[in-house]
């Protein structure tokens, strides 16, 4: 059972086609990191509180926000860790942009309200948001080409440097 698991997972050979080799180390390594992550960050932000959002909303809204971060970030590990479950992974992305959009929109509200120290903070987690929005990218563009049966050639996902 677990060979068969292994073999329909990212880490297995063969796994990741000729045309997406530049996506391989990604795919393998920083994408699932990156998921148990925010698993991390959703589990520590419910059991230690986010004191930024705890100003501005109940607690209770908070810590759910929290606990879905955890259980998005989950379903992305899952998505990631299986090419065949693409569609869950975007969907799991799509929540995890907006789930982290939240705390640096609340951080940057509040800087501009005359709290200066968060504005380093609020950049800086609102950059983070890049990560998820750049694979979403990618995973429609893929899902599309598979759709209309657009090729997936070497020359359709390389940059040209000539042009």
């Amino acid at each position: 059972m677990f060979a068969r698991l292994f073999r329909a997972s990212v880490w297995a050979r063969g796994a990741v086609p000729a045309h997406e080799r530049d996506d391989q180390l990604d795919a393998r390594f920083f994408l699932p990191l990156f998921d148990v992550g925010i698993i991390i960050l959703g589990i520590f932000g419910a059991m230690n509180h986010i004191p930024a959002l705890d100003q501005h909303y109940p607690e209770p809204l908070v810590d759910a926000l929290a606990y879905s971060l955890s259980l998005a970030g989950a379903l992305a590990l899952v998505g990631v860790s299986f090419p065949r479950l693409e569609r869950l992974e975007l969907c799991a992305k799509f929540f995890l942009i907006a789930a982290l959009a939240v705390y640096p929109a609340v951080l940057l509200l509040t800087a501009a309200g005359g709290d200066n120290q968060r504005w380093v903070a609020g950049i800086g987690l609102a950059l983070l948001v890049l990560i998820p929005f750049r694979r979403v990218v990618r995973l429609i563009v893929r899902i599309w080409r598979h759709r209309v049966g657009y090729p997936a050639t070497e020359e359709l996902t390389t940059i040209d440097a000539d042009a």
